[in-house]
């Protein structure tokens, strides 16, 4: 996660200190697995165009009064908006609810808007350049001032105040992310260190009321707009067909809507038997549907088209949700228990006790690792203790790499505090 252009957010309910969240490494329609640890604190930054004092209609994103999931974090609700003497907005206020972490909301509230957001403590402070079009036009020779007149004035643009959260902090030249909503970046080597140059841009679909930097103007018609209408059009059609020959799957679809899945999640799992069939049953055993909807659209759809006959069933998944949600496994080691689940039908929670796969909670077993980190790192220890307290994120990692991903974040969290 990334934020461009920041507005600084102050949450007046938060004790917490730092809270190192467990987040996806990659977006939900990416097959892979992995995750990092993000750092949850009382100060933080949301993208300024996350914000509207005054929303247009079917605004889902932070406004005064309105509730808005914070990606991996919590549920958050703006209370007050700060103001300088002209009448531009320099920060906010809100509140969290303690309970709702991960994005969750317990009591089955539906929350439609998410954003999202670095801590400004524990951030990473790094340039961007937005790359764009050079040309306004696909044919600038055809322009009658010649194609000079035909440049993109917003072919470059710098940004020198984003944030970035820590886990991009060590990352070499080459390595590519992606900031949601704005598009995928590449990591470069510039005087003063690092940059992030996009190298694709996603297409946001309040860009051109919010963004402040003017979208260069192109024709409305290009080669690939035909074949990406076809796909669409194929789509739906597909869809359509199906639901014409199974008219109960509409039901299904409008049943899981109405229970807080997303439109797109409700028509995966409400077209689709197994996992349906998975859904009910995970249900049933107690599995809260805004967790368990993303775990079968994201992890167990892909199991299942290897292994359609896996002997894995709704219980089973109820199970590992409940074993994250208690702090007693990580999500990146449930979804190696997933794996194994699938192919053996075992219990969870027994694979858990027999392969000691609960989160790592000694201190010293903690404080060895660690201090292995420290003994092979001594130039990134001595910046850090300058003051470059953005490498904390670096230290994190690199723990939680030699403990599978199994050190317990806030027990962690403590031993850096207290070892460096």
């Amino acid at each position: 996660m990334g934020v461009l252009r920041p507005l600084p957010v102050t949450v007046t309910n938060w004790t917490g200190g730092t809270d190192w969240i467990d987040a996806d490494e990659w977006p939900h329609d990416v097959p892979k697995e992995g995750s990092r640890q993000v750092p949850f604190t009382g100060d933080l930054l949301i993208d300024r165009e996350d914000f509207a004092e005054v929303p247009p209609k079917g605004w889902r994103r932070v406004t005064p009064g309105g509730e808005v999931r914070l990606r991996h974090g919590y549920l958050l609700t703006v209370n007050t908006v700060h103001k300088d003497a002209d009448g531009n907005v320099t920060g906010l206020e809100g509140t969290v609810a303690p309970e709702s972490r991960g994005g969750r909301s317990p009591d089955g509230r539906k929350v439609k808007g998410t954003v999202h957001w670095v801590s400004a403590s524990e951030g990473v402070r790094t340039t961007v350049r937005l790359v764009d079009r050079l040309f306004s036009m696909d044919k600038p020779e055809e322009h009658p001032d010649g194609y000079l007149a035909a440049l993109n004035p917003a072919a470059l643009v710098v940004l020198d105040g984003a944030v970035v959260e820590p886990s991009v902090a060590e990352a070499p030249a080459g390595s590519r992310f992606q900031l949601e909503r704005v598009g995928y970046f590449h990591v470069d080597e510039v005087a003063e260190g690092t940059a992030l140059t996009r190298i694709v841009p996603r297409k946001d679909s309040w860009g051109k009321a919010a963004v402040a930097t003017p979208e260069p103007k192109v024709e409305a018609k290009t080669i690939a707009e035909p074949e990406r209408k076809r796909t669409r059009k194929s789509a739906s059609d597909a869809l359509q067909e199906l639901l014409d020959e199974r008219p109960e799957l509409a039901g299904r679809i409008d049943a899981l809507v109405a229970a807080g899945v997303a439109e797109d999640s409700a028509t995966v799992i409400g077209t689709d038997d197994a996992l349906h069939r998975l859904y009910t049953e995970g249900t049933a055993a107690g599995a809260a549907t805004e967790g368990l909807a993303p775990w079968l659209v994201n992890d167990v759809r892909g199991h299942l088209k290897d292994a359609p006959d896996a002997p894995l069933t709704g219980a089973h998944l109820a199970t590992l949700l409940r074993l994250v949600a208690a702090g007693d496994l990580t999500s990146k080691v449930a979804r190696q228990v997933l794996g194994t689940v699938v192919q053996t039908g075992e219990d969870p929670e027994h694979i858990v006790d027999r392969d000691g796969l609960r989160p790592v909670r000694d201190p010293e077993a903690l404080k060895a690792a660690l201090q292995d980190v420290i003994d092979a790192n001594a130039d990134k220890v001595a910046a850090y203790r300058g003051g470059k307290t953005n490498l904390r994120g670096f230290f994190v990692g690199q723990v939680m790499r030699a403990t599978g991903g199994r050190a317990d974040p806030k027990v962690l969290q403590q031993i850096i505090d207290e070892v460096l």
